[in-house]
């Protein structure tokens, strides 16, 4: 339904991207797993068990919730994903697979300096991550250099070094 919808807006439609999102636990990349998530471990699907890289829904990583509501998607089963290019084969479109991770990150996993600015007092909130940028502040503003605000400056000390004169 979905793509016969793009075909009826984009009828000359020739590629599109496929993203399939997985989700990664930890902000130290060292410690970071990336695997496949669930909104809800007990969610029945039909005609299709959800199944990714051979987990089930339960055994499958639970995304955080916020006032009781899945902050992400989950990840779309093997079977659909399979499903879909071939769809797309099938019309005649070409498919690029994207693979996408989201960070759905417990507040005791995150770096200590995030972009190297001051550290967050307060949790990262996975829903609003704009309100990171509120409380990370203003970036800094570079720090000027007065060889680059004054650039006859470096031309002057050159010919005052080799005895010549200024001229005005």
């Amino acid at each position: 339904m979905a793509l016969d919808q793009l075909q009826a807006i984009l009828p000359n439609v020739g590629a599109v991207s496929l993203i399939v999102g997985w989700f990664g636990d930890d902000l130290r990349a060292g410690t970071c797993t990336i695997r496949p998530g669930v909104d809800a471990a007990d969610k029945v699907t039909a005609p299709l068990a959800w199944s990714v890289a051979g987990q089930s829904r339960a055994s499958a990583h639970l995304v955080s919730s916020v006032d009781g509501r899945a902050a992400y998607g989950g990840t779309p089963s093997d079977e659909t994903v399979v499903a879909a290019i071939q769809d797309l084969d099938a019309r005649g479109i070409a498919v690029t697979v994207a693979p996408f991770i989201f960070m759905d990150v417990a507040a005791g996993k995150r770096a200590h300096r995030p972009l190297h600015r001051r550290r967050l007092s307060a949790p990262l909130s996975l829903a609003r991550p704009h309100h990171l940028l509120a409380r990370i502040g203003p970036a800094r503003q570079p720090r000027q250099d007065r060889r680059r605000r004054h650039p006859g400056r470096r031309l002057h000390r050159f010919r005052r070094r080799l005895g010549l004169r200024h001229r005005r």
